[in-house]
């Protein structure tokens, strides 16, 4: 009985050690018979197999890990570790995996068909619609398992035909056909990465996006072949040798790379990997060997892939992750220090700080610091770029900037400044550095190692444990029971008190009988602020359409305040009082109002006819009659404001666009009553009304004491408009009107004001008087303005209208008596001097061009000038540019000299000088100057007539006609339009020949810090290159090339006749070269006076896409800055316009940056668990932005996505600000900061910002 026993037992071990694989027993040569089925069992690893004729490999069920399913596969079956080199990989289970228990049977009419355990269908292979059955399969000693029918050597299907990660010698991938990585390395449903053969022969590896997986959103290649036409790839080959190489359709090859591994003694396989790499291995087929052998890998380096052709997503490592490469060539990621996975099961994954980040919101007062990450560079995400910087420059410029979250710095001296999230992280190995600038990363983490101030996140947790502490505390006793309670509801009342209107509530309301909107309720009403109907110096004006309580609707103006003083809500109360207890038939009624978080908005009753604005300067003029009492509507409603109130109301923004006409067409006046809305000194400069050039009375910017008459001063500028027609500025023709009526009014040619208005024509008398009442309201003394009750009564005839004085005592223009012909003797002078606008000045012999001193603003300094002076405005067109003073003006008292040694030298009244012209190393000396008919002013010598020195060759911001720019020449534009230091543009003759307009650096405006090339003439033919841009004296503009013969015109359109015309062309502030022209004599070709537009480059500064030559850079904007919307103007000029809940980092600079009046989201801290994500998710928002597109910062994209979805998907990621949505569906999540923000009204993208909900700082 012992023998029997042990017999029994040693039979049982005899069979665990030989069978590990159970072989199915009709399997003879790999041939499989239909009816043959494989079981999924727990009690053998591989379960049951089927295995090739030499025992090579092995078709079955494999478990990969102990708790998980299995998979039915193909594998190695004579190497320890059965590397799998097929599997079912569609299968329909959330896992990807089968339980035990499934089954794969092979079938005559579904060939292999995978069940589970109650025959549910799992998977089959996808035989062809009209094939015959199936009578076996086979797998073959290469790998293969294929399905033949009775009487066919060809397969029906077969696993080389549908790969999954992995290609073997024999096997090829044919056109359109790719290879799909694992999810991980275990994990066996398709992962993010694709190598596929195009139609066009091209292969490429591709990189998936992360989160959808689908096969449509694809981001971009990151390995290619470059076998397109003229001879296409067909066919990527895999051969016994072990070489792989693209079959290209003449027949020859192109390797991937030329490796040569027999397959006789080693197995081979090439597999693309989970993380994206594309390796090939060879593993020994005899005993002793080192497992499998790395033969190639593509990329070499996946960690520094070449700049792929969209920078959005990452390819191995996740967000803020840093890639390094390993000895396999396989990468390895890390969470930088002071941050951790997102989700700690992805080491893979993308990376949060540990920290609440910097935000530019209001309340984020933390403090920071920069941490090391030597060796690193993140080389995709900048949005600034310092050149010559140290790394202690570098660290301050990335802590004074809260839009910052990193900065890369290396030794050629160059500071990069970065978004969040981070992407593409790279480190190099020990000992090396993958870049020549040994770069290294310095990451802003907050001080303390996480003593941050509360979240947006934390505050909503904050109200959270205060119900439950309540709750609590509630079980003590009746009387603390009564007082929590009381506490509890007494708290909660005074946290909603800011959404109810706060004490500008019901009270106020019910004495006036203005209604108190929330924030939603006018939401709701304008649509989500959608029409807009005008905007001024206190915030946009929209339509809106409110309910009535018979369920009709009443149409209103909804105005939102812009700069409102938030936390003074006793003035707010005060003001919305005064201004509805305004009653006027010539003033807008106010309906109500919203006090309802930070969001402060007035709504007034909608006035049908639009803005005086759209009236007046509409073709054709309105009739005389109109206009006439439309001006007493106006005089007689500011009265109504100045004298006839309880309380004097100044309005301080009179002017045609904040005027509106009812019904009847009669003036109603608004924004009345919201100057002290501002958060400002009253008695003192107002720098926001500024906005509102050319209706401004001087005395806002000589810090004067503000009283009623600078609303004189702006109904009479508005009076001149009236009587021509003509705005006050135009930005297009550059006419300053009160230059030209005055001009006009002195020298008795008031006709040209009214030129072809046969009604005006009529009534000069009247149209004199009204010109003389204008010119008394614009006297730039205040004290000799009229108050409006005169000027009422000057305008009904009931007083005399006298003969005016010149309202600017100071603009006598005087030549000086030695200038004959344009011709000035050395030791000529002219001095910079108050009581006169342009000083004296040097006169070309023409008078068409004067040399002087001008005064731009009463209270700025001079610039030293050449100007148009035939024309109202005096156009400028060249200017000092680098005078060594603070800001670029010089002070009263200064003096010009022309000199024999130095030619023109400009001193301060101290005699310090402050600029010269720069005159060559020569012995000559300088005889006389010379300002010529084309506005050029040259300084001569004695025995020549070249000149030493020429305004023409160190030209400023314009171009004249007979001006040239040589190689390395180029203008500069104005840092503001008012503002005469060098500003951010520039338009540049290269060494290579091309004309190209450059954007530097905004902060430092080095001319070493170029960001990038906007417009480029493309000249640059190393045989035949540029040479000069010529603009010549009809008026063309173009370059020269090398040969003197070809002309590249930098527009085409033929210009006017330069006999009746003036031209000039200037690179203007915000970036657009335009040309114009202007006629030399009032009512030339019926034309409007002024300066008309004849062309613009680029056409749309607003766009990103600058043209066929040129890759726009994601570095730095153009003419808006970082947050903020370009619009392109009628005049193809940009204006800038923050989004909502966002406002201007400086407020003087309306073209700069932009910053959120609220918390943005961050990843700090807890933003991996669900339920703070979740908690998070319902404390943002989105504010709409229809029509406005960010072309740049993308760092994720999704496919087909609606508008819910893609919303869906920014409010659960951390990371994201902001998406932009297009009518291809193709949803684009954005990193912040934000830019080339452009909104056009044919755009076919939507923007939505993540914003905090108002109410959710409590």
């Amino acid at each position: 009985m012992g023998f029997l026993t042990w017999s029994i037992i040693h039979l049982f071990l005899l069979l665990q050690l030989q069978t590990p694989v159970v072989l199915s027993q009709n399997i003879i040569n790999g041939s499989v018979l239909v009816g043959e089925s494989l079981t999924a069992s727990e009690s053998q690893q591989f379960s049951s197999s089927w295995r090739s004729p030499s025992g090579d490999f092995a078709l079955g069920f494999r478990k990969i890990r102990p708790n998980d399913g299995f998979t039915l596969s193909i594998w190695f079956d004579k190497i320890p570790d059965k590397t799998i080199v097929w599997h079912a990989q569609a299968v329909n289970t959330t896992t990807g995996l089968v339980p035990a228990g499934s089954k794969v049977t092979l079938t005559a009419d579904g060939g292999l068909v995978l069940s589970g355990p109650r025959g549910q269908l799992h998977w089959s292979s996808s035989l062809p619609p009209s094939s015959s059955s199936v009578s076996r399969g086979l797998i073959t000693d290469a790998g293969e398992f294929g399905l033949f029918s009775q009487d066919s050597t060809v397969a029906l299907w077969s696993s080389f035909d549908h790969p999954t990660d992995t290609l073997l010698p024999t096997q090829s991938l044919e056109i359109g056909n790719n290879l799909s990585s694992r999810l991980t390395e275990t994990s066996f449903k398709k992962g993010r990465f694709r190598l596929h053969l195009f139609e066009n022969g091209d292969l490429q590896l591709l990189v998936l996006n992360s989160k959808t997986l689908a096969e449509r959103d694809v981001y971009f290649q990151y390995y290619k072949t470059d076998t397109k036409e003229p001879n296409p790839g067909t066919r990527l080959v895999f051969n016994q040798s072990g070489h792989m190489y693209v079959l290209l359709s003449d027949n020859s090859t192109r390797f991937i790379k030329s490796v040569s591994a027999s397959s006789r003694d080693l197995y081979l396989r090439a597999v693309l990997h989970f993380d994206g790499v594309f390796a090939q291995y060879s593993h020994s087929k005899g005993e002793g060997g080192n497992g499998w052998e790395s033969v190639l890998a593509v990329p070499e380096n996946i960690c520094r892939i070449s700049k792929p052709d969209i920078a959005v997503g990452n390819v191995a490592c996740g967000f803020n992750s840093i890639c390094s490469l390993e000895d396999t060539q396989r990468p390895r990621c890390q969470c930088p220090e002071r941050f951790s996975l997102l989700d700690t099961s992805d080491e893979y994954g993308d990376c949060k700080a540990d920290f609440e980040m910097q935000t530019c919101g209001p309340s984020n007062n933390n403090t920071y610091e920069l941490i090391r990450v030597d060796r690193t560079n993140w080389p995709y995400g900048d949005y600034q770029m310092y050149k010559e910087y140290d790394e202690e420059r570098c660290r301050k410029a990335c802590l004074d900037d809260c839009f910052c979250a990193a900065v890369i710095f290396g030794d050629d001296r160059v500071c990069w400044a970065k978004k969040f999230p981070l992407s593409y992280g790279q480190r190099s190995p020990n000992g090396e550095n993958y870049d020549s600038r040994n770069s290294y990363t310095l990451i802003k983490v907050s001080k303390g190692g996480g003593a941050d101030a509360p979240s947006a996140k934390d505050r909503g947790k904050d109200r959270d444990w205060l119900i439950i502490a309540c709750s609590v505390l509630l079980g003590t006793s009746a009387f603390v029971n009564f007082l929590l309670l009381a506490l509890y509801g007494r708290s909660k009342t005074a946290k909603k008190k800011p959404n109810q209107g706060g004490d500008v509530g019901a009270a106020t309301a019910v004495e006036l009988n203005l209604r108190v909107f929330t924030y939603r309720e006018l939401l709701a009403a304008t649509g989500d602020f959608m029409e807009e109907l005008g905007r001024g110096a206190f915030g946009i004006v929209y339509k809106g359409f409110l309910k009535l309580s018979n369920d009709s609707e009443v149409t209103v103006a909804v105005k939102k305040l812009d700069r409102v003083a938030q936390e003074n809500e006793k003035e707010f109360k005060n003001e919305v009082k005064v201004i509805g207890q305004i009653h006027h038939k010539n003033l807008v009624r106010l309906i109500g109002f919203c006090n309802d978080g930070q969001s402060r908005m007035i709504v007034y009753e909608f006035i049908p006819h639009g803005t005086l604005a759209g009236f007046l300067f509409r073709r054709p003029r309105p009739s005389w009659e109109d206009r006439r009492r439309i001006a007493i509507g106006i005089a007689r409603g500011i009265l109504y404001l100045h004298e006839e109130c309880s309380e004097q109301i100044i309005h301080c923004d009179i002017k045609p666009q904040n005027i509106l006409l009812d019904e009847y067409y009669n003036p109603r006046i608004s924004d009345f009553g919201l100057a002290k809305l501002l958060m400002m000194d009253q008695t003192h400069t107002l720098t926001n009304i500024r906005g509102t050039k050319g209706y401004v009375a001087p005395e806002w910017f000589r810090n004067s004491p503000i009283t009623s008459k600078v609303d004189v001063y702006s109904y009479g500028v508005m009076l001149l408009e009236t009587v021509c027609c003509k705005k006050a500025v135009d930005l297009e023709d550059e006419v300053i009107l009160i230059d030209w009526a005055y001009y006009c009014y002195q020298n008795r040619r008031l006709d040209d004001l009214i030129q072809d208005d046969l009604d005006a024509i009529d009534d000069m008398e009247m149209v004199e008087r009204y010109v003389k009442i204008g010119i008394w309201c614009i006297q730039e003394e205040p004290r000799m303005r009229p108050n409006m009750r005169h000027v009422t009564q000057m305008l009904d005839g009931v007083a005399q209208v006298h003969d005016p004085p010149n309202p600017f005592p100071y603009s006598t223009f005087s030549t000086a008596p030695n200038i004959i012909s344009g011709s000035v003797p050395v030791g000529e002078s002219l001095t910079a001097s108050e009581s006169q606008q342009f000083s004296s000045s040097w006169l070309s012999p023409s008078g068409d061009f004067a040399f002087g001193f001008r005064k731009i603003q009463p209270n700025d300094g001079f610039t030293l000038s050449i100007w148009f002076d035939k024309i109202p405005d005096k156009t400028i067109v060249w200017y000092v540019q680098t005078v060594n003073t603070t800001t670029g003006l010089v002070p009263e008292g200064s003096k010009v000299t022309l000199t024999a040694d130095r030619g023109l030298v400009l001193t301060d009244p101290g005699g310090q000088q402050l600029w010269s012209s720069s005159l060559p190393q020569t012995r000559s000396s300088v005889s006389r100057g010379l300002i010529t008919d084309a506005g050029n002013l040259r300084l001569l010598s004695e025995d020549s007539d070249v000149a030493l020195w020429s305004s023409f060759a160190n030209p400023t911001d314009t171009l004249l006609p007979s001006q040239s720019i040589e190689v390395r020449g180029n203008l500069s534009s104005r840092l503001k339009e008012t503002s005469f230091q060098k500003g951010r543009f520039r338009l540049r003759l290269g060494d290579d020949g091309d004309l190209q307009l450059l954007t530097l650096n905004s902060e430092t405006l080095a001319e070493t810090d170029v960001y990038f090339s906007y417009y480029s003439s493309n000249t640059k033919d190393p045989h035949n290159p540029g040479n000069r841009l010529v603009f010549n004296e009809t008026g063309y503009m173009y370059v020269v090339m090398n040969d003197n013969t070809t002309r590249f015109y930098v527009n085409n359109k033929d210009p006017v006749p330069s006999k009746d015309f003036y031209h000039r062309a200037v690179l203007h502030f915000d970036g657009v070269f335009s040309q114009y022209y202007h006629p030399k004599r009032q009512g030339v070709n019926n034309s409007d006076n002024g300066w008309s537009l004849a062309w613009s480059e680029p056409e749309n500064i607003c766009a990103k896409r600058f043209g066929p030559y040129l890759d726009a850079n994601e570095l730095g904007n153009l003419a808006c800055g970082l947050n903020n919307i370009c619009i392109l103007g009628d005049n193809h000029r940009p204006r800038c316009e923050c989004p909502e809940r966002f406002l201007l980092v400086d407020s003087d600079d309306e073209y700069g940056d932009c910053k959120p009046d609220f918390e943005m989201q961050t990843c700090g801290r807890e933003s991996n668990q669900t339920a703070a994500a979740d908690q998070d998710a319902n404390l943002y928002e989105f504010v709409t932005l229809r029509m406005t597109n960010w072309p740049s910062g993308d760092y994720k994209r999704y496919s087909n996505y609606d508008e819910e979805r893609c919303k869906a998907t920014c409010l659960k990621d951390c990371f994201c600000g902001a998406v932009v949505l297009g009518k291809d569906k193709l949803c684009w999540k954005k990193k912040f900061p934000l830019s080339y923000g452009i909104r056009d009204t044919n755009g076919e993208s939507d923007t939505f910002i993540k914003v905090l909900k108002l109410g959710s700082r409590s």
